[in-house]
């Protein structure tokens, strides 16, 4: 993704808000993009909170969003597997086989190679990252939607449940 895209959908983002009669505009977004490689957030400015998601070549890993009382979610459970229920660290060690055949073998076998001690520095490494940051006025359901409409969007491979290949798309 480039910051081109991210501004085409950052635009939609408003049109679909607006759509759903949640006032929105383009400068209530504040965008980030950075990487590969990036840095991982070392805090989550008060009073914002947050959407946010993983790159990894043409494919988004990841999208999550975070509140004003789950900053060590924006900053750091996705880069440790052992932080959290769910995370970014956890997926990829544990169901790398979504990349197979989205990625070149010889990433895929860099993939294969990672323990939990190397899983957050190769997310740094490998992977860009978008943060979108809004105020305190927009209410939990917002910020679902925001990340709902990202998720729809993007399509992260470590979202959600794996679809049976019996199903009907």
């Amino acid at each position: 993704m480039t910051n081109a895209e991210l501004a085409l959908l950052i635009d939609d983002l408003v049109a679909v808000a607006n759509r759903a009669q949640v006032i929105l505009a383009r400068s209530d977004l504040e965008v980030e993009f950075t990487g590969p490689p990036h840095v991982r957030p070392s805090r989550l400015p008060f009073p914002k909170q947050a959407v946010y998601g993983f790159l990894f070549s043409e494919h988004c890993l990841k999208v999550g969003k975070a509140g004003p009382s789950s900053e060590a979610r924006y900053t750091s459970q996705h880069y440790n597997a052992k932080s959290s229920g769910s995370n970014l660290a956890k997926s990829l060690l544990k169901a790398a086989e979504r990349l197979q055949g989205k990625v070149p073998v010889e990433v895929m076998e860099s993939v294969r190679s990672l323990t939990g001690n190397n899983v957050g520095s190769w997310i740094e490494a490998n992977t860009a990252r978008f943060n979108i940051l809004v105020g305190p006025e927009f209410e939990e359901y917002e910020l679902s939607l925001f990340e709902a409409f990202f998720q729809c969007r993007l399509r992260p491979l470590f979202e959600g449940k794996v679809r049976s290949p019996n199903l009907p798309v």
